[in-house]
């Protein structure tokens, strides 16, 4: 793995931290953290945002580093969608951006003896959405590692090296959980429950908890013939 493609996981990863935030819930302190996540991931794909001054606020006036308190919310739930569309879908798709208004496409050199680079820029919003495009298409990274959690359903980035034949969580947290709902569960089937029952009460897919637990019988005949 190239350190380029090492730091467009590291954005998508954080990209997936920001959809869970509830911005209204934040202190000040806080939100400025959030507004300059959002520049730092639009800006380290290489894109620009175009925002008329009259939309900025004093703050961001003296600050160019933070993402525009205007666009904030409609940011954080274009990411949602869209990595939520990438995570639910289980063959290839497509996703396009509306248009890019106010695009600014420019050609930049430093000096005489540097090479030619391009320069995207466009509005807020839709930087926030090329930006991911960016950050995915330039990570190495395949469809199938952009995941939602089974227990608490947040989109979460698989490393490149996880297995894909192993179950994965967002976090430590939802794992220890969910070993302890499977473990409920092997005890409520037991008892006469049937899965679908069991699925519900602990709002969980009855497939995946109906695999789980073939799994985990499997698992326990080879231990006993062991």
């Amino acid at each position: 793995m190239t350190q380029t493609e090492k730091s467009h996981i590291e954005q998508l990863k954080k990209a997936a931290e920001l959809v869970r935030i509830d911005a209204s819930k934040l202190t000040p302190a806080g939100y400025m953290k959030l507004q300059e996540d959002l520049y730092e991931f639009v800006h380290g794909a290489g894109i620009g945002i175009v925002v008329p001054i009259k939309n900025l606020t004093d703050k961001e006036l003296r600050n160019w580093k933070l993402f525009p308190e205007l666009f904030v919310k409609e940011a954080i739930d274009l990411l949602k969608e869209q990595l939520g569309k990438i995570a639910r879908e289980e063959g290839g798709f497509t996703i396009q951006i509306k248009e890019l208004s106010g695009a600014q496409i420019e050609l930049r050199v430093k000096d005489k003896s540097s090479p030619f680079t391009t320069h995207l820029a466009t509005e807020s919003v839709q930087a926030v959405s090329y930006a991911l495009f960016q950050h995915l298409a330039g990570s190495g990274l395949i469809g199938d590692r952009i995941q939602i959690c089974r227990l608490c359903r947040n989109v979460f980035i698989l490393g490149s090296h996880a297995r894909q034949d192993h179950d994965h969580y967002c976090s430590t947290r939802c794992s220890r959980y969910a070993a302890t709902k499977i473990y409920r569960a092997k005890a409520m089937l037991k008892a006469g429950k049937s899965i679908a029952e069991i699925a519900e009460q602990f709002d969980l897919d009855p497939k995946w908890l109906e695999a789980k637990l073939k799994k985990s019988r499997r698992s326990r005949r080879q231990r006993k013939r062991a």
